[in-house]
């Protein structure tokens, strides 16, 4: 059976998804980023990862062999790239509609969820709440503030994500509002948000705001996996040391409106550290702590 040519074009989520095909699946030939003047983005060659800063300033030179690489292969699967970091020609729905017209078009989601705070950016509305409002300034009294306080707002602010709110709010809640938006432009689609509403409660899903866990990727494995056509392949487990699903996370279980609020969650296996003053700094300064209004 010969093998089809495979090209991958996306951020990290993407790249943990590449980086299984390339180790697991011979029947697939996945194109690498070198061959067309692309340094590996999270050392993972099979990625096209055209948005990072230092691609970014070579965008003009590599565009032509991106296009050429796209064009002559079987499947592109990618994440919709529209926005200010890549130039028109490296954009998706451009390349999709050209390179690609001939191709099996697979459009992946590019998540984000902030509901279970493992991270800082999952806390910035907390702690700008807890700062402007109940004007607590020191760091390390904000961290005691998180931890120990059942302040209704907390809650109210935490509640106010997705998937228990799925109003669109930029950054924060855009999963479903992306979703419909690739399904006018795409023909094939894949969504990961019934398998996010179905299991927030039980089990944490991210490792950061924007980086999955094991249980998140091996299911969109399995939807991948159906969309080229394989449907008896074992998926081997992730393994939770692996670059794009292991690293040092928040450990949710430090905050009581948290844990009051989502009692149920299984944390067998997962580990976690305590948030920092190191954290609140980098929340502090953050561009996104500025555009955020607490009502």
């Amino acid at each position: 059976m010969s093998t089809k040519k495979i090209l991958f074009y996306g951020n990290c989520q993407l790249g943990a998804i590449a980086r299984y095909f390339r180790n697991n699946l011979p029947e697939f030939d996945v194109q690498l980023c070198t061959s067309a003047g692309i340094e590996p983005f999270w050392n993972e060659p099979g990625l096209f990862a055209i948005w990072p800063d230092n691609v970014r300033k070579i965008q003009h030179k590599v565009k032509k062999h991106v296009y050429k690489k796209i064009q002559d292969c079987d499947i592109f699967v990618f994440q919709d790239h529209s926005g200010l970091s890549v130039l028109p020609e490296l954009q998706t729905k451009f390349l999709h509609d050209t390179a690609s017209k001939n191709n099996q078009n697979i459009c992946l989601p590019d998540t984000r969820l902030f509901i279970q705070p493992v991270s800082w950016h999952c806390l910035i509305n907390q702690i700008k709440f807890i700062r402007e409002s109940l004007n607590v300034i020191d760091p390390q009294d904000i961290i005691e503030t998180l931890k120990q306080s059942n302040h209704p707002k907390l809650t109210e602010l935490l509640v106010n994500n997705y998937p228990v709110n799925k109003t669109y709010k930029i950054w924060e809640g855009e999963n479903v509002q992306r979703y419909e938006d690739n399904l006018k432009k795409y023909e094939t689609v894949i969504s990961m948000n019934d398998f996010m509403e179905n299991r927030y409660t039980k089990e944490i899903l991210f490792k950061s705001f924007s980086h999955p866990g094991a249980s998140y990727f091996e299911e969109l494995l399995k939807r991948t996996l159906k969309e080229v056509g394989i449907t008896d392949h074992q998926i081997k487990p992730l393994k939770e040391n692996d670059d794009f699903v292991g690293f040092d996370t928040l450990d949710p279980r430090q905050f009581n409106f948290f844990t009051n609020q989502f009692p149920g969650i299984d944390y067998t296996g997962f580990g976690g550290t305590d948030l920092t003053i190191d954290d609140i700094n980098s929340c502090i300064n953050s561009k996104c702590y500025e555009r955020i209004h607490i009502l």
